[in-house]
């Protein structure tokens, strides 16, 4: 009698046609592979065989941050499958099971490695802003910057490196909460913690200290992990393509400015990579973006049709921007209150004494009548 196969076992056997080698590395089975690609299909929301950066926030109900987004981007370590910012089953996989089974110190390093984007063995200043900016947001931003720079920037370079981070982790263990938060909530996800714990002994015992995206990759190509291009591709902010509905070519400028020189065209539909972002010194309500990590490139931003996951959080930034403007304008009007109250009472009430008593008393412009209470007060 044949052995019943079912759909699922038909689209799991395409999905891992290549990856035997990389289970045996593992010491994974097929039963506990397809457990993994199981949850696999159920992240890939649209079913078309990779899972989206959206679909992955989606799934790990995951509010936007930069670190969530950059550990994203390290599992995509195959750009040619799917594109930037899609995962196929194994990176998925992989992705998953390099996160989830590393140990604490192994996780700083990592964090470490996300936000030092030139790989120079040194955070520098413009990359604390950010690791700052993820933690703290934007509240009081220069005061935090300094303040993390003077306590664990030891030697005064302006700097922080490898052993001072770690340091400074050990003296604030909220610094890193963004990326044990997310290990937490993908191992819930994920196959549970239990299984976890015993995965992280499992790693630790056959690869030692080998990192499974390295390993997985070198099964899958036969060459070396470019760790170099992986940390880079991480230094974007969100993605878009050109809109549809636009007709005519858009101009890349060299300058976020109308009138700056021309560097290339892009049509409809193009891909965009998006680093940066600026108002126009002119026109402030017309924002410009950054699409090159190497050079001057701009683009209104308006031709830009953002990501889900991006859109989605640019809509919350809006909203949470036009609350506070809200909450401030408020605060305002409620401040400006007395003063304002005043100066309407001012023209309604005129002050007067009356001549028998020499009691002050105040008459009402508008209805003719009076009164001996104070009305300013």
């Amino acid at each position: 009698m044949g052995v019943c196969h079912s759909a699922f076992d038909d689209r799991f056997e395409a999905a891992a046609a290549n990856l035997g080698p990389f289970f045996d590395k593992l010491g994974m089975d097929d039963k506990e592979a397809k457990r993994f690609y199981r949850v696999f299909e159920k992240v890939d929301q649209d079913l078309e065989g990779g899972v989206s950066l959206d679909e992955f926030f989606d799934y790990f109900d995951l509010e936007f941050s930069t670190f969530a987004q950059r550990a994203f981007a390290i599992m995509d370590v195959d750009k040619s499958s799917g594109g930037k910012n899609s995962l196929d089953f194994g990176e998925f996989l992989a992705g998953i099971y390099n996160y989830c089974t590393m140990k604490h110190d192994i996780l700083v390093k990592f964090a470490f490695d996300l936000f030092d984007n030139d790989n120079s063995g040194t955070i520098e200043h413009n990359e604390i802003r950010e690791l700052i900016l993820m933690v703290y947001g934007k509240r009081k931003l220069d005061e935090n910057l300094q303040t993390f720079i003077n306590r664990y920037d030891k030697d005064g370079g302006g700097s922080i490196d490898l052993n001072e981070w770690r340091e400074s982790e050990k003296r604030n263990r909220t610094m890193l909460f963004p990326a044990f938060e997310l290990q937490r909530q993908m191992r819930d996800c994920v196959l549970g913690e239990s299984y976890w714990l015993k995965a992280t002994r499992t790693r630790q015992n056959r690869l030692r200290n080998l990192d499974v995206l390295d390993v997985y990759y070198k099964c899958m190509t036969g060459k070396a992990l470019n760790r170099n291009d992986q940390y880079e591709d991480t230094s974007y902010r969100k993605d878009g393509t050109i809109r549809s509905e636009i007709a005519d070519d858009v101009e890349v400028l060299d300058s976020p400015r109308d009138g700056a020189a021309v560097i290339k065209s892009l049509v409809r539909e193009d891909v965009v990579h998006i680093y940066g972002e600026r108002e126009d010194a002119e026109h402030p309500e017309i924002l410009w973006y950054l699409i090159s990590n190497s050079a001057p490139q701009w683009i209104k931003a308006d031709v830009v049709k953002l990501d889900a996951t991006w859109a989605k959080y640019e809509r919350e930034q809006r909203l949470k921007r036009e609350y506070k403007s809200q909450q401030m304008e408020e605060a305002k009007a409620k401040a400006e209150e007395p003063e304002a109250k005043k100066k309407s009472l001012a023209k309604t009430f005129v002050e007067h004494k009356d001549e028998e008593s020499g009691m002050t008393y105040w008459y009402n412009t508008e209805t003719g009548e009076s009164t001996w209470t104070d009305p300013f007060k």
